[in-house]
């Protein structure tokens, strides 16, 4: 009797683990859960010199801005003196072309991302070419209008060029 009493429970347990295992009993327990970010995080990378501006606080270089999901965002984007805006991208897509008047508008943002600027240096106009008196003009007429007197002189047949110089 000894025997059958050592089996039982042993064939009870294993009837409990195999109806608690079963596809069945885990499906009708198991419960997701998700939750859906209300913003986001833009990391902003900037090089040359300048900042971003986001809703009247002032952001630069490796600053996390924090945005709205869903909502458009308008970013300022503000080089120092003496620098101008290169390019600026969007999560690794350019977007230089849709920034007007110094601001670009961003769509609603839907996961995490970068933007990076770039501003470069102001390129200087080349100095105006000078011939020696001061003024540019002056000489290049005067040599026009000489080379206009030779030139009629000669067509004429003239001889009324010094012969001495």
């Amino acid at each position: 009797m000894r025997k059958r009493q050592h089996r039982l429970p042993l064939l009870a347990g294993f009837l409990l683990a195999a109806y608690v295992l079963t596809p069945h009993a885990l499906a009708a327990t198991t419960t997701l859960h998700t939750t859906v970010p209300s913003e986001h995080s833009i990391r902003l990378e900037i090089t040359g010199r300048g900042r971003v501006m986001v809703r009247d606080r002032s952001y630069s270089h490796g600053d996390i801005i924090r945005v709205d999901r869903h909502r458009a965002e308008t970013y300022m984007l503000l080089p120092d003196a003496g620098y101008t805006l290169a390019a600026i991208y969007d999560s690794g897509v350019e977007v230089t072309s849709l920034v007007y008047d110094g601001k670009y508008t961003a769509s609603g943002a839907e996961r995490d991302g970068i933007l990076s600027v770039a501003f470069q240096k102001e390129q200087m106009p080349p100095a105006k070419p000078q011939t020696g008196d001061g003024h540019p003009i002056r000489r290049l007429w005067l040599a026009w209008g000489a080379a206009l007197l030779v030139a009629a002189a000669i067509v004429a047949g003239k001889k009324w060029l010094p012969t001495r110089l």
